[in-house]
């Protein structure tokens, strides 16, 4: 217990905080991957075509829009711990909830948008990577890497348990136990969370304090590239920038070609000829691959420019779909995985951008924000994907705009530029450096 204790002070308490959000992550990927293990089991028992079983998330993904600000306002204001726990409570009785009483589209729209979607952007999305814009600077895309990592370690395993579950004991079963995971995990492991390195006495990264009055010293090169980070925007200062709105219309297009395919993921990989519990190994296999390239992405992004990153990701996501769109034999499904998981590595670069931008004060506020906005360009393309499928038998006519879409994204990002900080906080800046 002494050399516990001992190695935990000599640990930067961040690191402890990426431990215990990790484990939390690893049942986060059971949401992200699974709902389409869900979907055509639950959509058969319901009676419901693919476009009224597409629209339950779309409502979902559009809830979460809707309430990002506020849930980033709060995490602002009451820290991570708080917002972490409840929305994983909220989240793991959803599930339980779906299982139990779920029984027609009314019921099910309930349960999962107004339980599910609330709890699980509330408290995983975006209390956990506010926690980690805060505690790290330098190392910011490698903490929301581990994150990324442990969420597609959880999808690998539990993917293709909870399919399991479903196809040989029923859906109602597979949910219930999802959800009782989710509560006998993730909700303990917030109580890891402290608000900010300051209010423990400590800096972001484990940083030594400076010397009063000291300047922060870096590289010449990185500190130019990085001085808008060293100012916190508020949101209306944020908002007056082109790169706010750049940044937020870029997630938003990105978002609209590649989130939707998560919904579909298993119906599409049916559709080309894989069985249902050989699809769901596939989506854990492609999670898996994600996992360490989460890891190795979020480390060199925090020393590369994560927009050419984010840019090259958007690029294998639109290459994965025209593969899956015109995949004729079982192994083309191996090459949509491999570009799909590579664009999913890039996460970590893309959420950095925002804190490197902006700030850490503000930053559940502003990335809620901005998740507001991007919500508008997304939410109907799960319907979308759907609706073509119920149409015409066949998801080309949905695969193929959103390939184009996120070469679109890719472009939007390489043309990106960092916010200039307030006119007023340079001349204050080099006031008191003389």
């Amino acid at each position: 217990m002494t050399g516990f204790r001992g190695l935990r002070k000599r640990v930067f308490y961040g690191w402890w905080m990426v431990a215990a959000g990790s484990g939390s992550a690893l049942m986060g990927g059971v949401h992200t991957f699974g709902f389409s293990v869900f979907f055509l089991p639950l959509s058969e028992a319901l009676g419901l075509s693919r476009t009224a079983t597409s629209f339950v998330f779309a409502a979902a993904r559009l809830e979460g829009g809707l309430e990002a600000p506020i849930a980033g306002r709060l995490t602002d204001r009451f820290g991570p711990r708080v917002m972490l726990m409840g929305g994983a409570a909220l989240a793991g009785l959803g599930y339980v909830f779906l299982g139990l009483f779920a029984r027609d589209f009314w019921s099910f729209f309930l349960i999962y948008v107004v339980l599910l979607s609330t709890g699980f952007s509330a408290g995983f999305f975006s209390a956990i990577l506010t926690a980690y814009n805060t505690w790290f600077r330098r190392n910011r895309a490698f903490a929301i890497g581990t994150l990324g990592a442990s969420h597609r370690a959880g999808a690998f395993f539990l993917v293709p348990l909870i399919s399991f579950i479903v196809l040989h004991f029923g859906w109602e079963k597979g949910a219930i136990i999802a959800g009782v995971l989710l509560l006998s995990i993730s909700v303990p492991l917030g109580l890891a969370f402290r608000r900010s390195p300051e209010s423990m006495g400590l800096l972001p990264d484990g940083d030594p304090p400076r010397p009063e009055g000291a300047q922060a010293r870096t590289d010449d090169g990185r500190a130019r590239r990085q001085q808008a980070t060293l100012y916190d925007f508020t949101l209306s200062e944020a908002m007056r920038t082109p790169a706010f709105w750049m940044v937020t219309v870029a997630q938003g297009v990105r978002g609209a070609a590649l989130g939707a395919i998560l919904v579909h993921a298993i119906p599409m990989l049916v559709w080309k000829g894989a069985g249902r519990q050989e699809a769901a190994n596939l989506i854990g296999i492609m999670a898996l691959m994600g996992a360490p390239g989460a890891l190795v992405m979020g480390f060199v992004a925090d020393r590369l420019n994560k927009q050419v990153m984010t840019a090259l990701g958007a690029l294998s996501g639109a290459l994965a779909l025209l593969i899956l769109a015109g995949a004729t034999q079982p192994w083309h499904l191996y090459g949509f995985i491999v570009f799909y998981a590579a664009s999913e590595m890039t996460n970590p670069a893309m959420i950095g951008i925002v804190g490197d931008f902006f700030g850490r004060k503000h930053f559940g506020t502003l990335r809620g924000t901005m998740q507001f906005f991007s919500t508008f360009a997304s939410f109907g393309m799960p319907v979308y994907a759907g609706w073509v499928f119920d149409r015409t038998g066949s998801y080309s006519w949905a695969l193929l705009p959103f390939a184009g879409a996120a070469g679109l994204a890719a472009v939007m990002y390489l043309v990106l530029r960092p916010p200039k900080a307030p006119a007023s906080t340079v001349v204050d800046s080099q006031s008191q450096a003389r």
